[in-house]
């Protein structure tokens, strides 16, 4: 997986990480103000796009950023071609239903 550190929105470095670094890299040496005109500089981590992968990034940017890595595993859902019913048969479904219906009205209790 390769991460890259952001600072101000530019690209400052980058880093592969793998299990032989136990998924693990320090990014150091970071100055917190800029040398042009002082401000606090803002850092962030992106990791480069794993297709099937969704990443998450959390922490603290002045302490310690993890990247968790999900697998994406939601099914595919096929859609379900439409169907149309005739004339006929859904005259047949509500003479159905009346009939259930008038039977529940009959069996029930006042």
């Amino acid at each position: 997986m390769e991460i890259s550190l952001l600072a101000d929105g530019t690209v400052k470095d980058k880093a592969t990480i793998t299990a032989a670094e136990d998924w693990k890299h320090i990014f150091t040496n970071l100055p917190k103000f800029d040398a042009e005109d002082g401000h606090v500089i803002h850092y962030e981590v992106k990791e480069t796009a794993i297709n099937g992968y969704t990443s998450l990034i959390g922490g603290e940017c002045d302490k310690r950023l993890s990247v968790t890595m999900l697998k994406d595993t939601t099914p595919r859902i096929e859609p379900v071609p439409s169907r149309s019913f005739s004339e006929p048969l859904l005259d047949r479904l509500r003479e159905h239903q009346a009939l259930l219906l008038r039977e529940h009205r009959a069996h029930r209790r006042p």
